[in-house]
């Protein structure tokens, strides 16, 4: 009997995919740890990320707490909900509003409830 392989990416998950007849078959694939950093500090890492628009998508639980502070700073996303936002603290200095996450996701979005993603010079790779 003839097997099909293909690699199959979901997220930054990868998936070594195959046939045995019709019956599709499954490896994870190990990927790294994403890193997100801003100014030398470590602000976040895991290996489940999941990637929204080419936003990397951190969980919750892999922040550094004593990198984010709340935020009042809220925006809306037509898709997504309403984005809510941390600063981002490392070195000593505040990178206001650098992180956001959707509390209460739309439909579509649901994949990012209780996940993290960054922009304003925070580097995430």
């Amino acid at each position: 009997m003839s097997q099909q392989r293909g690699v199959c990416f979901g997220g930054s998950a990868g998936y070594l995919a195959w046939f045995c007849g019709s019956t599709p078959q499954f490896d994870q694939l190990r990927v790294p740890p994403v890193q997100a950093q801003w100014n030398g500090q470590v602000i976040a890492t895991s290996d489940d990320i999941v990637t929204v628009d080419g936003n990397a998508y951190f969980p919750l639980d892999a922040l550094d707490p004593a990198c984010i502070q709340p935020s009042d700073h809220t925006s809306v996303c037509g898709w997504k909900g309403t984005a809510h936002y941390y600063d981002v603290v490392g070195g000593g200095e505040v990178n206001a509003n650098a992180a956001w996450f959707y509390p209460e996701p739309k439909e579509a979005a649901q994949q990012i409830k209780g996940r993290v993603a960054f922009w304003k010079g925070v580097r995430v790779g």
